[in-house]
């Protein structure tokens, strides 16, 4: 780990810590640099900062960030939404409404979840949905571009109460492999794209 990773690890530690006992702030900011990043709180002037993973920032991001001191750990940018709400992730999409089944592949139905997915903010994709009367080896649904996969995917499946696995191809074709059609589950199947 690099001196300036591990200065970012303790710095983020630190200010969570301090926000916890009441020592530090929650705060709004503005990123005024980004290389090194610094940012703006309370239209005080700029101070250096460090950001969560996964956060990418440009120049005038509005962003949420835990501040004691001249100490600022960036932890978010914020939305338009003027309460500052999270991001909300996309509803569901359908299969049945959307992208359309393979073959014989059906929803269960009798009141479980229909086939379907959704991106959340972070760029993972779920699915969701009880199916059944398809053919074992056959995709079931080809997901559409951006929702899919780098790299192929395998996961284990509930199916008619026994194991089953299916795989997830980098051109979005949901397939499993190992089941049996009278029902196979892809509730809590989830990958970053």
């Amino acid at each position: 780990m690099s001196d300036l990773s591990r200065q970012h690890e303790l710095s983020q530690d630190r200010a969570i810590k301090a926000l916890r006992k009441g020592k530090a702030a929650l705060r709004r900011g503005v990123v005024t640099a980004v290389s090194p990043l610094e940012v703006s709180v309370g239209g005080g002037s700029p101070l250096p900062a460090f950001a969560v993973d996964g956060c990418a920032l440009s120049v005038n991001d509005q962003v949420s960030v835990i501040q004691q001191g001249s100490q600022v750990v960036v932890q978010g940018r914020l939305t338009d939404d003027p309460v500052d709400a999270p991001p909300v992730p996309e509803s569901w999409i359908n299969v049945s409404g959307g992208v359309g089944f393979t073959g014989t592949w059906a929803n269960f139905g009798s009141g479980r979840n229909d086939a379907g997915y959704y991106k959340d903010p972070l760029g993972v994709v779920h699915l969701r949905g009880l199916v059944k009367s398809g053919t074992i080896g056959t995709g079931i649904f080809t997901l559409p571009s951006g929702y899919r996969p780098p790299n192929i995917q395998v996961h284990a499946v509930a199916s008619n109460a026994a194991f089953g696995y299916l795989d997830i191809s980098t051109a979005g074709v949901v397939r499993p492999l190992v089941g049996n059609t009278a029902w196979v589950s892809l509730d809590g199947i989830t990958f970053r794209v």
